[in-house]
């Protein structure tokens, strides 16, 4: 199944905020779910079953208010991590094994800040749990068909519950450059503080000619499993891997050597210069 509706006059179940599942009107209770559905921020119950032998239904987001999950509401659903946002943990039906059976335990699951203890007590099979900021935030290009993939977004910091700030940078691909972040902030790297539901686009332009190509004079080339970068003299350089590490910062020095640690592919920011890609072999 790939798609679900309710008509607009049926007086038990709605299909409310488009989010793909049947709820039942007058509890707030999802009883019907595919991988496609978001769960809305007004159900308070997910029902027995809900999302039996779901495929491609693999991160689950738990609302705030929902403080209750019926009978193998998730078995057989290959779930990669699990958010939840209820401050107290919702309870289970018949317990951690009956609803999550099929689970693999090691899987991250992220829980509001303050409240892992009570989901160790709770839920205790889960093995890896940790605490996060008690909003959706999302970072994605204004293009994101794999037939024009203009850049990627990295992120160097995650918010934190303690440092509620989040560290992002936009690295153009080959062919295009980083315009800047809609709404018109063009800083690169961008710190966000995260305070609510975010969402952070990166615009990215085609280089049409060598005019474009001209913004930098920077050079930068490798050399065995090193970085080496000409014409940046004393300017702020960082190198940072494929997950956002940053595996250099510092300042840079023309036709010094900067060791990498492994072969692989890895970004460099110069001064106010466009992040440039490149490949350690």
């Amino acid at each position: 199944m790939s798609d679900i509706t309710v008509d607009s006059g049926n007086p038990a179940y709605d299909c409310r905020d488009n989010c793909f599942a049947i709820i039942e009107t007058a509890t707030n209770k999802l009883v019907t779910g595919i991988s496609r559905t978001k769960i809305p921020n007004t159900i308070t119950s997910i029902g027995d079953f809900a999302f039996l032998a779901i495929q491609y239904f693999t991160d689950l987001i738990i609302p705030s208010q929902v403080t209750s999950i019926g009978h193998a509401a998730f078995l057989g659903c290959d779930l990669q991590s699990i958010t939840s946002f209820a401050a107290t943990p919702p309870q289970l039906s018949d317990g951690i094994l009956g609803v999550f059976s099929d689970a693999h335990y090691s899987i991250p699951l992220y829980v509001p800040c303050g409240s892992s203890s009570q989901y160790a007590s709770a839920w205790p099979n889960f093995t890896n749990v940790s605490e996060r900021l008690p909003y959706i935030y999302e970072f994605r290009t204004t293009t994101i068909s794999y037939l024009e993939n203009r850049g990627e977004i990295s992120v160097l910091g995650q918010p934190t519950c303690v440092n509620p700030y989040a560290t992002i940078m936009a690295v153009a691909n080959p062919g295009y450059r980083f315009q800047g972040w809609i709404g018109g902030d063009t800083s690169n790297p961008r710190t966000v503080h995260i305070t609510s539901d975010t969402l952070i686009i990166a615009s990215f332009v085609e280089v049409v000619d060598d005019i474009e190509t001209a913004e930098s004079s920077v050079q930068i080339f490798t050399k065995e499993n090193s970085i080496y970068v000409n014409g940046s003299e004393g300017e702020s350089l960082i190198v940072f891997d494929v997950y956002g590490r940053i595996i250099y910062q510092g300042t840079a020095e023309d036709n010094k050597p900067y060791k990498l640690p492994q072969t692989g592919v890895y970004m460099v920011k110069v001064g106010e210069s466009p992040v440039q890609k490149v490949v350690i072999k």
